[in-house]
């Protein structure tokens, strides 16, 4: 199988890096709209002086623009999370689902970011608004398009089989190895807080972790549905037009082939948040849906697909999705232990979410898996 870095990637710059002014962060403006203009013909043709940028909140992996000349606005993205995405692979996905009308217009991409359509007139959804009847199964119904998407046949390769099993083991890994980093790197408070909050959950020499991770594997049935999935539907990566109730999902970097109880779960836990800066990691796990709406969201889902809805049906796509529910929490725990040994906690609190995400494991565990 070829490299992911061979993947044909169109209009991209490499050589065009961006960098912020100053190591706060503070935004390039300047240098945002010069790489805009280069990507994008429309931008290109308005005076730079006249292009406008602003910072959109919300994002913690990264950092993002809307940049505005004439008529023509655009989303840039500065990518985040060094070492935990395949980049290429993820623009050249990225670029086909737009082709085919399920992300956002592709512009371009450069060294370290891309790129992408702006949609007009919609709003994130939050957690308040995630959990009403029209908008939870409007999401089900968007979830059940993107398992039916069929990937272009040069990605096929890349997505031959559902890669939970293997992205967890590889985070695990790679948090295990690079915990004992966090003092040198962020400083003693950093290193005593993970220690505080986590090393009961994953055990002194990971032995804790790697055993419950072996107990679900073997608890998750191997022949779930799969297909491709985006995998983190949570409240700020789902657009809604409040005018017409149109949805779009959007931020698909971490999508890929993965079971479709999986992608079902994870968005049932995004319904408890704890990504919003307001938040800091802590999860509103009275938020999750309930028995009810679990079956409501199934029911829609199955109906967009148009398969038997019925409430064996149902029944069966609910408790499927209930096994993931306890996968989820060790994917984005790992993930948040990663991410707080790549950039600190300084900005977000990695620690604190995955001390809420693994700890809401072990309190729904019994529940969950029989």
């Amino acid at each position: 199988m070829a490299s992911s870095a061979d993947l044909l990637q169109k209009n991209f710059y490499r050589d065009l890096i961006y960098s912020p002014l100053d190591a706060a962060g503070t935004p390039n403006t300047d240098l945002l709209v010069k790489i805009v203009q280069i990507i994008v013909p429309d931008v290109a043709a308005v005076p730079a002086d006249k292009v406008s940028v602003k910072e959109i909140n919300g994002g913690i992996t990264n950092a993002l623009f809307r940049v505005q000349g004439g008529d023509t606005a655009v989303r840039v993205r500065i990518f985040g999370g060094e070492g935990m995405i395949d980049r290429d692979l993820e623009t050249a996905t990225y670029c086909a689902m737009a082709d085919s009308g399920l992300a956002p217009a592709y512009y371009g991409r450069f060294s370290n970011g891309r790129v992408e359509g702006w949609i007009d007139r919609v709003q994130p959804l939050t957690l308040d608004t995630m959990a009403l009847p029209d908008v939870s199964a409007a999401v089900a119904r968007e979830l059940a398009k993107v398992h039916e998407y069929v990937l272009p046949e040069n990605l096929q390769p890349f997505y031959s089989e559902p890669g939970m099993w293997k992205q967890l083991r590889e985070w695990h890994t790679q948090a295990q190895q690079g915990v004992p980093s966090l003092k040198d790197r962020w400083g003693a408070d950093v290193a005593a807080a993970f220690d505080a909050a986590l090393i009961d959950k994953v055990g002194p020499t990971w032995d804790r972790s790697t055993a419950e991770i072996d107990q679900l594997e073997a608890a998750v049935p191997k022949d779930c549905e799969a297909g491709f999935c985006h995998n983190d539907a949570l409240a700020g990566n789902i657009l809604r037009n409040p005018d017409t109730g149109e949805l779009f999902l959007i931020d698909f970097e971490y999508g890929g082939a993965n079971y479709r109880g999986f992608d079902i779960a994870n968005h049932w836990n995004e319904w408890a948040g704890g990504t919003k800066p307001e938040h800091n990691g802590v999860c509103e796990y009275d938020r999750f849906p309930s028995s009810e709406q679990r079956t409501a969201f199934c029911r829609a889902y199955l109906e967009q697909l148009g398969r038997d809805s019925n409430d064996a049906a149902v029944a069966v796509l609910v408790a499927e999705s209930q096994r993931f529910v306890l996968v989820n929490h060790w994917y984005w725990g790992l993930w948040a232990i990663n991410q707080a040994v790549l950039e600190g906690i300084s900005d977000f609190n990695y620690i604190r979410y995955a001390e809420s995400r693994l700890g809401q494991y072990y309190r729904v565990k019994a529940e969950y898996l029989d």
